[in-house]
C-alpha cells in the first residue's frame, strides 16, 4: 500500500517511504544509545572497582576521567 500526498507546488510526499526511513533512523539511534549505555556502565564499574580496590590516592593527578557523550 502506498500513500502519496499531492502537496502545493507539484510536490509528492510518499508517506510510507518516509515512515520506513524514520523507522530505520530510530533503530539506528536506539542501537547507538544501547552502545553508549554499555560504555557508561563499563566506566561506572571500572570507577567502582578502583574505589574499592584502592586504585591509588584519590584526587591524585590522572585519577579524574571525563566522559563526553554526544547524541
Amino acid at each position: 500500500m502506498t500513500i502519496v500526498f499531492h502537496l502545493p507546488g507539484n510536490c509528492e510526499f510518499n508517506a510510507m517511504s518516509e515512515l520506513r526511513n524514520l523507522k530505520s533512523r530510530i533503530e539506528e539511534l536506539e542501537s547507538e544509545l544501547r552502545e553508549r549505555d554499555e560504555e557508561v556502565r563499563a566506566i561506572k564499574q571500572q570507577q567502582q572497582q578502583q574505589a574499592e580496590g584502592g586504585g591509588g590516592v584519590h584526587g591524585a593527578a590522572g585519577d579524574d576521567k571525563a566522559v563526553a557523550v554526544s547524541i
